[in-house]
């Protein structure tokens, strides 16, 4: 569970987000929407400890972020950004330098269909391609709570409707945060739709 008290946070003299008091429930998906610039991936940014800037309390299983160290953190939350890099590593090291077990790497290679690449270069590899390999290194370190930045940007579509199922499946023993500008992902079972408006995540039963 993430409950948000009191959460203020400007940028320049930009106001993001403004008196922000709300929970992302356990277990359960939660896709946001919004304009570009509203603040969906800097949001992302401040819950996974890169900016700390901000003033209110944000409280990831009841312990209070800006207490917690940033290897701490990272035992809670696993991100996932849209773009890439095209390091000169393999596969296989993508995985093993987020001390991911083996056992698990294996199991999440397995789901993704990715057993074949672990032997490849990143360099070598597509965007999407890329992409899907850090999706399932993502969801392989089974944090607490998994945040995925426009996780469909550059997947085609068979991988998009894989992606859909893997994430339901996901949030059964998982709190997921998506931001996206796909609706489609507003479909995917035991979700809650929320949009930032106003400087604040509004709940919406649907986008039409």
């Amino acid at each position: 569970m993430i409950q948000i008290q009191n959460f203020n946070y400007e940028i320049q003299h930009k106001k993001l987000f403004k008196l922000v008091n709300t929970t992302f429930e356990s277990q359960k998906i939660h896709t946001i929407y919004g304009d570009n610039g509203i603040g969906k991936t800097t949001f992302f940014q401040i819950l996974s400890g890169m900016i700390r800037t901000y003033k209110g309390q944000i409280y990831i299983q009841n312990q209070d972020i800006k207490t917690l160290n940033a290897l701490q953190l990272s035992d809670l939350i696993s991100i996932c950004y849209a773009s890439q890099p095209q390091s000169d590593i393999f596969v296989h090291e993508v995985f093993s330098f987020s001390q991911i077990h083996e056992n698990e790497r294996n199991e999440i290679a397995k789901l993704f269909g990715i057993m074949d690449f672990m032997d490849r270069n990143i360099q070598a590899l597509s965007e999407g391609e890329r992409q899907w390999i850090f999706l399932a290194r993502a969801m392989a370190r089974k944090a607490t709570v998994l945040l995925l930045d426009e996780p469909t940007a550059f997947l085609d579509l068979s991988k998009r409707k894989k992606l859909k199922k893997i994430i339901f499946q996901y949030s059964q023993g998982h709190t997921i945060l998506i931001n996206t500008h796909d609706e489609d992902l507003s479909k995917i079972e035991n979700n809650i739709i929320w949009n930032i408006d106003n400087q604040n995540f509004n709940q919406v039963k649907n986008l039409n």
